[in-house]
């Protein structure tokens, strides 16, 4: 697994900016990747209970995690990158929650 290195001046690092695209794709296009990268981590890559969650059919959860690979670079289904992935999903959300100055 690889370690990714902090960003410039406290910014976010690589994957953040990587889950940050699919926060943007997702406005753009109306789609639910950030949702379904969260859904999954947050069931521990459990595809059954991931596709229940978000009531799709599973090939329509690996159909979603193929676009999210290609999209943060980064297999979402590989355990090694899972940490990395929920940290800057946690990150992401609280940032959302923050007061802005």
């Amino acid at each position: 697994p690889r370690v990714a290195p902090a960003g410039r001046a406290g910014g976010p690092d690589p994957v953040e900016r990587a889950v940050g695209r699919l926060v943007e794709l997702d406005g753009e296009r109306g789609s639910q990747l950030f949702r379904t990268l969260e859904t999954y981590l947050d069931r521990r890559g459990n595809a059954r209970e991931t596709a229940a969650a978000l009531y799709v059919h599973r090939n329509t959860l690996r159909q979603r995690l193929r676009r999210i690979a290609a999209i943060i670079e980064l297999d979402p289904t590989d355990p090694a990158n899972w940490f990395d992935l929920m940290l800057a999903v946690r990150l992401h959300r609280f940032r959302e929650l923050a007061p802005t100055a």
